[in-house]
């Protein structure tokens, strides 16, 4: 299952040339990643109801470049069936 977001960069996410610092990626990770929770009824308003949550044991990240300031750029996420 797969869930895209699309960002925009703004000022608070620069580093060094005006480029998306790693803090703010990291940020934007965790929103995506929040999102596919909810769609997938693991979300943080659900963790009472199911008493269950999920947890990160691995990640792969492709960059190809860094977003610069003003840019929007795409973050999908996946999930991969754990039987």
């Amino acid at each position: 299952m797969f869930i895209e977001k699309e960002f925009f960069v703004g000022l608070r996410d620069l580093e060094k040339g005006n480029k998306l610092s790693n803090t703010a990626l990291l940020a934007y990770l965790e929103d995506t990643a929040g999102a596919h929770s909810n769609i997938v009824g693991y979300g943080l308003n659900d963790i009472a109801k199911v008493r269950r949550t999920w947890v990160l044991l691995g990640w792969k990240i492709k960059m190809f470049s860094r977003p610069i300031y003003t840019r929007k750029f795409k973050n999908k996420d996946m999930v991969k069936e754990n039987r």
